[in-house]
């Protein structure tokens, strides 16, 4: 006998008239978000708290998250591998996200990247 979900959610198509049973009713919001927050990260040269990150946002679009929303998005993000995040998540060092980038797997591994254009000077 099957049990009885927690929640339960749907999305409904208002052109047919059809109701889609949803697993994560969070995940379509979350995924719909994270693209414009990728878009804020981008124009950024540091990492940003959520705090900043929420003064950012366009004030016109009407689905402006709130505060603490985006904050759970910025941590999923993290928790997924979408986004880096550097700070301690203290008052005093809040947590910072930014975009991934090209030398993040040599930090990874506790390495320096190489420097740009090296192989140009050891060759004169």
């Amino acid at each position: 006998m099957p049990e009885t979900p927690d929640r339960l959610a749907f999305v409904w198509n208002p052109t047919t008239g059809e109701f889609t049973p949803v697993d994560d009713p969070f995940k379509m919001q979350f995924e719909e978000n994270l693209k414009r927050i990728q878009q804020i990260l981008e124009y950024r040269d540091e990492p940003a708290t959520h705090l900043e990150l929420y003064n950012e946002w366009p004030e016109t679009d009407t689905t402006r998250p709130s505060p603490r929303q985006l904050y759970n998005w910025l941590n999923r993000a993290y928790d997924e591998d979408r986004l880096r995040r550097v700070g301690e998540g203290t008052t005093i060092d809040p947590y910072r996200y930014r975009m991934k980038n090209t030398n993040d797997e040599y930090y990874d591994r506790g390495e320096l990247p190489p420097l740009p254009g090296l192989e140009d000077i050891l060759q004169v």
